[in-house]
């Protein structure tokens, strides 16, 4: 039987000065420290613009009073959601940013749209639009306008979270929960 070692792989300087610098690359570019600490991902600092992308699905869902008045629909088959913001990052702990987003009740085919200001926190990778007006397009109907419109996500290290809350008088709406399905990168 012949011994593994009688014909070694020859491994040449070249080869070998290659391999040392392609590791030294990949170790510099990793962060000092763990990078998900607290379960979250750290922000990197030293960016010139912070960002929020996302879309996907989420499980819970309820909306009131807006097609016919009294009437609730929820459950079913959740929503889905996508957002785009950003902007310059000001070094602050909170950053103002620009976008949109929407979503869509896939149980009655309703959408609820905004596009503007909203902030997103970096170190805690949250993307926060407060007291907005947004437009409730019914799936067969004319879009208005409601008002304390509101959206939260999180860029969570093991799983994303979204929610979305409107309201009009005599009327609201929700959809929110663990994201399901897509994703996020908010930094």
């Amino acid at each position: 039987m012949r011994s593994h070692w009688t014909n070694p792989t020859i491994v040449r300087r070249p080869t070998i000065a290659v391999l040392s610098a392609a590791a030294v690359l990949i170790a510099c570019d990793q962060p000092a420290g763990p990078s998900r600490t607290g379960g979250r991902i750290l922000a990197d600092a030293q960016a010139g613009t912070v960002s929020a992308h996302g879309n996907g699905q989420v499980a819970l869902t309820e909306e009131c009073g807006f097609v016919v008045a009294g009437v609730c629909s929820g459950g079913g088959q959740g929503a889905q959601f996508s957002f785009d913001f950003s902007g310059d990052n000001t070094g602050t702990e909170v950053v103002p940013v620009l976008g949109q987003f929407s979503v869509k009740f896939r149980e009655t085919g309703d959408v609820v749209t905004y596009e503007g200001v909203a902030t997103i926190t970096p170190a805690s990778h949250l993307l926060f639009v407060f007291n907005a007006t947004c437009t409730f397009t019914p799936a067969g109907g004319t879009p208005f306008s409601v008002t304390a419109c509101y959206l939260t996500a999180i860029d969570e290290a093991n799983s994303d979270y979204f929610n979305t809350n409107f309201s009009a008088p005599l009327a609201f709406g929700f959809a929110g929960g663990t994201v399901v399905s897509g994703g996020m990168n908010i930094d």
